[in-house]
């Protein structure tokens, strides 16, 4: 199997500018490289599918002293689909949308997953590219994203007792590219 990646351009509060395919001068990226004990296609749905990215998420913030409360996920994994993340903090509300089309990213950050498959499980590499402004931000991005992919491969490991929890909420775990879009159900 090719490599599995997915270039996300998230607005919200941390903010870089690109244009088409090449960023504005002046950009830095957080990056975490990490060996996930779980096949690419199982990680990819992980991310792509609602349900079990509010798991793996609510966890990723809590590990990181955050309330954890996910409002809106909502996840459309076609090409040109758009998607909207919020959680509470003290702060109030924290937003993250964007679409999955990198030509489309006009002042926006791109964070890119890309998973290469490594035996029985896959080298997952998480960047997440933004203004050079941000430079001293990058540090605590790196560790969000670290949290991120640990988290996913917690809720992995777990897959059976999680997957069954997940239709059990109404999530849908049919491995995506096998549907052509998904919305979370109502």
């Amino acid at each position: 199997m090719d490599s599995l990646a997915g270039p996300f351009n998230a607005g919200g509060d941390h903010a870089a500018i690109v244009e088409g395919e090449r960023a504005i001068k002046d950009t830095v990226v957080a990056r975490v490289v990490r060996r996930v004990a779980a096949p690419a296609e199982r990680v990819f749905v992980a991310w792509l599918e609602p349900t079990s990215a509010a798991i793996w998420m609510r966890s990723a913030l809590q590990a990181l002293g955050l309330p954890g409360d996910i409002r809106r996920i909502e996840i459309d994994p076609i090409v040109d689909g758009r998607f909207t993340f919020s959680d509470v903090r003290l702060e109030g509300e924290a937003s993250h949308w964007g679409t999955s089309d990198k030509d489309e990213a006009e002042h926006h950050s791109v964070v890119m997953l890309t998973l290469e498959p490594d035996g029985d499980g896959c080298i997952a590499t998480l960047n997440h590219e933004m203004e050079g402004a941000w430079t001293e931000f990058v540090p605590q991005a790196e560790r969000g994203l670290g949290h991120m992919l640990e988290h996913t491969e917690r809720l992995l490991a777990g897959a059976e007792v999680r997957w069954a929890r997940i239709l059990e909420l109404g999530g849908d775990p049919v491995p995506w590219p096998s549907r052509q879009s998904h919305r979370p159900r109502q």
